[in-house]
């Protein structure tokens, strides 16, 4: 039968974003020094904002459009067009240049290295979405440090696909970047490498805690090979990175500035946002009133309009974002309380799903929102994910906290006999005794996360 090709129309339902939509996502996201730099930004493409010079001293930011504050003279756009009158620029003190001239000279981060190579990647726009969500996820030593099943979550896709997207960054540069551990990290290069010694690919993939132990003589009886071939392969080895972020790191200190302030009142806690070096914005009114002037070339008052709908847009999208972290804050106060007052060890059994319930947002919403961000509380300075602990049900049927198990399982191998370590099946023997039926295996995960080598390598010698 011959061939024919024929066009088919399709109906297909997709969930396009508006700009104005877009930009609130953004804003939700970024962390409070980044949201400083955004709105410097904005000043400066938009005349309609305008920043009002003298911030009262204990007010939040102020995001009040068509405030009576008298406006400044004006305000100097990227893009304004031939009739708009020139306007002076503001004076700038000199910690806020000294900033954005760091913003110009600072060299690149891994983060921004990956999101560079992710834009042109074969790749839809879609998965690019995920692919962004992978990266932001991926932390300065280039290992990714949240669960497939969160970020899919958090974007609305299967962890199937999140999984083949992780595969593409994980063939980007630096080699072993995305691996979720130092096993995975060492392969990706081995395989990067293309011409290997097989036996180092099977020493990393099935003994890499022998060779750790640099226990060659077992390995070789093992592998059934000489100890001279098992040192060759070790060897090899060792010229991988375990770190392959650290060549975008520039051994300078990360000094960590909390988006919010927890203080303890004599009946609640207050929720303090750290806005102190936010500029207040509010619109320009001599613009406004360039509207009205029948002197105004029709083609500036549509410009001014248009920049007065992005001007709005902004500053609602500022005060929808203080507003939302406002309300998930308060479900974190709420039900974390017990951590808050008594610390490690306290914490109640919380989900992003469960608070994104309370607050009436989607769980992606509330995974935006405490991504990257960090709380002052009597306990130190927090980042906010800290707040979010998975539920383990005990045999008894009521749930406890991971966190709880995990300071549970600190505190054991900090009380330990140093010659006589405990092994992760007696640790988990001594949980059980305690009500918690935590399985060796998920003993020895939270061991591994908390970076806490095994019973053999503890052992006082």
């Amino acid at each position: 039968m011959p061939i024919q090709v024929q066009q088919l129309p399709r109906q297909e339902h997709r969930l396009i974003l508006s700009p104005r939509m877009q930009q609130a996502i953004h804003l939700l996201q970024v962390p409070t020094q980044e949201l400083q730099t955004l709105i410097q930004k904005e000043l400066v493409q938009n005349p309609l904002l305008e920043e009002i010079q003298v911030p009262p001293p204990d007010e939040n930011l102020s995001a009040a459009a068509g405030a009576d504050t008298p406006a400044p003279e004006g305000e100097v756009a990227s893009e304004p067009p031939p009739s708009l009158p020139p306007a002076p620029a503001r004076p700038i003190d000199r910690e806020k240049e000294a900033f954005l001239q760091s913003l110009i000279t600072r060299p690149q981060n891994l983060t921004e290295h990956l999101l560079q190579q992710l834009e042109i990647a074969a790749l839809s726009e879609e998965d690019k979405e995920i692919g962004e969500a992978v990266i932001g996820n991926i932390d300065e030593n280039g290992y990714l440090v949240e669960d497939i099943e969160r970020i899919a979550s958090g974007a609305g896709v299967e962890p199937a696909r999140v999984e083949s997207v992780l595969k593409m960054i994980q063939t980007f540069h630096p080699a072993g970047v995305g691996a979720r551990d130092l096993r995975e990290c060492l392969l990706i290069q081995l395989d990067a490498k293309g011409e290997i010694d097989p036996l180092a690919r099977e020493i990393v993939d099935k003994h890499l805690d022998k060779l750790a132990e640099r226990k060659y003589a077992q390995l070789a009886r093992e592998l059934r090979t000489i100890p001279a071939r098992v040192q060759r392969a070790a060897e090899e080895i060792t010229f991988l990175e375990p770190r392959p972020g650290r060549q975008f790191s520039h051994d300078q200190p990360q000094y960590v500035t909390p988006d919010i302030k927890l203080v303890k009142g004599k009946d609640d806690w207050q929720i303090i946002f750290n806005n102190e070096y936010l500029p207040r914005l509010r619109i320009n009114r001599r613009y406004l009133k360039m509207l009205n002037d029948g002197d105004t070339p029709p083609e500036t008052i549509d410009y001014i309009r248009r920049k007065l709908k992005g001007a709005k847009w902004f500053i609602d999208n500022i005060k929808q974002r203080e507003a939302t972290l406002r309300r998930i804050m308060e479900v974190l106060v709420s039900r974390q309380e017990g951590f808050l007052e008594k610390g490690a060890g306290h914490h109640a059994p919380l989900r992003m799903s469960e608070v994104a319930g309370e607050v009436g947002v989607h769980e992606s919403t509330v995974s935006r929102a405490v991504s990257s961000k960090y709380v002052d509380t009597p306990r130190g300075v927090l980042p906010l994910k800290d707040f979010f602990s998975t539920a383990i049900s005990t045999p008894g049927g009521r749930s406890v906290s991971s966190s709880n198990v995990k300071n549970l399982v600190k505190t054991m191998i900090a009380d330990e006999d140093p010659d006589h370590p405990l092994s992760d099946q007696e640790i988990a023997e001594r949980l059980s005794k305690r009500g918690m039926g935590i399985k060796r295996r998920t003993v020895a995960k939270y061991r591994t996360e908390m970076k806490i080598p095994p019973s053999h390598l503890r052992r006082r010698h």
